[in-house]
């Protein structure tokens, strides 16, 4: 049989710290610690510092040694770092909660003879577990390492003032699954950062989770703090989101939002994902599932966006918004539902906004969007608009638009060459330049 262990250390179910109760499952090496309202930061600092020196390193193996040697001066760098005695409940808990399994001496060879560390996981069952989650990345620790469990769904009954991952520094980095769980009801208006469920997220996965009844909302119309706002990710380093669905609401912001994710820097990869929240952005790059692939490569893989997509500004797209030049993006397998409208700056279309360059000349390098449909209207501010892109510049194959359909207040009825199919093409791909090509493109009923 399996036991599991916490680092050898005896639990206790709450602590009294400068007249705070604090409930949480710290770990202690003594069945019992008092602490009055005359204790400071420095006396609780010093005890917890005190109580990880007392961990017995020899029941692992040497590997694990070092493993676990390493995560206690990581949690004693972040207590010295603390300031509150709330902070150091976190950081020190935060630690403690993480679930180490053991084998037996029984499951083990005789070579084996040694407990081993299986996994590090960390479960949430509740709303009170999910806001403690939250808490523990935005002061600091980031579950590098460690997967999180979403055990149950949850309906959230307070408003939120943050995501988690409040800045780059403390990003949210270990695996999140959500295990086809739905987290209801997130609400979050803030004014300054990286808006979503996940504001910022560096190597991290997160995959198997729904949200169903989002508001989301930066309200700074300053471009430096209000952009990225996005349904899961605000800003995305090199993340995998997958098997994710944002099933309703709304998702309001300036620039570089996105049903799934706001913007992603070093690569990005979105699979099986789909976005039913209304996206707004009161200025450019704004899309149904990724605002913006500012750096890296970016990978999209069959994706459906059935939200409604607002811009003002350059580039709008119901999959993609836009990427940078020279970045390398392939899209494919994804479908938009979802009316696109670009009042101001252009460059609008059903996939993608703006497909840009991802070589320099001769453009042998392209940017790629492969069996992809469009269903819905487009409407810009410029000659700029197509049902699949809005500009052209890499590559569009066996990609798709519903007859019927309208760009730009214009009914696309027929594909018949001739006289009519630089119209057409336009249509299609709005501009198509600097190397932009496409074959087997249809329309269909």
């Amino acid at each position: 049989m399996k036991k599991k262990l916490l680092l050898g250390l005896a639990v206790i179910p709450a602590l009294m710290l400068g007249g705070l109760t604090i409930k949480t499952n710290v770990t202690f090496a003594s069945p019992s610690v008092t602490f009055t309202n005359k204790s400071s930061v420095n006396d609780v600092r010093a005890y917890f510092i005190a109580e990880l020196d007392k961990v017995d390193l020899s029941i692992y193996r040497e590997a694990q040694k070092v493993e676990v040697s390493n995560l206690i001066n990581e949690v004693k760098t972040r207590l010295n770092n603390a300031t509150t005695l709330n902070q150091l409940d976190a950081i020190y808990s935060s630690f403690s909660r993480y679930v180490l399994t053991i084998k037996t001496d029984a499951q083990l060879t005789e070579e084996e003879n040694q407990p081993v560390i299986e996994e590090k996981v960390f479960r949430i069952a509740n709303e009170d577990d999910l806001v403690e989650f939250q808490q523990d990345v935005n002061n600091g620790f980031t579950y590098q390492g460690y997967t999180v469990l979403l055990d149950e769904d949850i309906t959230l009954t307070s408003h939120w003032t943050t995501g988690i991952g409040i800045t780059t520094a403390n990003s949210f980095k270990g695996i999140f699954d959500g295990q086809n769980h739905t987290i209801s009801n997130l609400y979050i208006r803030k004014s300054t950062g990286c808006t979503a469920l996940f504001g910022n997220a560096i190597d991290a996965t997160i995959k198997n989770l729904k949200l169903s009844n989002v508001y989301i909302e930066s309200t700074d119309s300053t471009a430096s703090t209000s952009q990225r706002t996005a349904g899961i990710v605000g800003r995305a380093e090199r993340d995998t989101i997958e098997n994710v669905h944002v099933l309703s609401g709304t998702i309001k912001g300036s620039q570089e939002n996105g049903g799934i994710a706001g913007v992603a820097v070093n690569g990005i990869t979105i699979k099986n994902c789909s976005n039913g929240a209304g996206v707004t952005g009161t200025g450019p790059r704004n899309a149904g599932i990724l605002g913006y692939l500012y750096s890296g490569t970016g990978y999209i893989e069959n994706c459906v966006n059935n939200g409604s997509v607002k811009c003002n500004g350059l580039g709008a797209g119901g999959i993609l918004a836009s990427n940078v030049d020279k970045t390398l993006v392939q899209i494919s397998n994804c479908t938009n539902n979802g009316t696109v409208t670009n009042t101001s700056g252009g460059r609008t279309g059903g996939i993608v906004g703006i497909l840009r360059v991802a070589s320099s000349s001769p453009y042998t390098t392209k940017s790629t969007i492969t069996n992809c449909t469009n269903n819905a209207d487009v409407t810009g501010s410029d000659v700029y608009s197509g049902a699949i892109t809005g500009t052209n510049r890499g590559s569009v194959t066996d990609c798709s638009a519903k007859k019927g359909i309208k760009i730009n207040n214009v009914v696309i009825e027929n594909i018949t060459g001739g006289n009519d199919a630089e119209i057409e093409r336009k249509q299609f791909f709005g501009a198509e330049d600097t190397g932009g090509t496409h074959s087997n493109c249809v329309l269909v009923d």
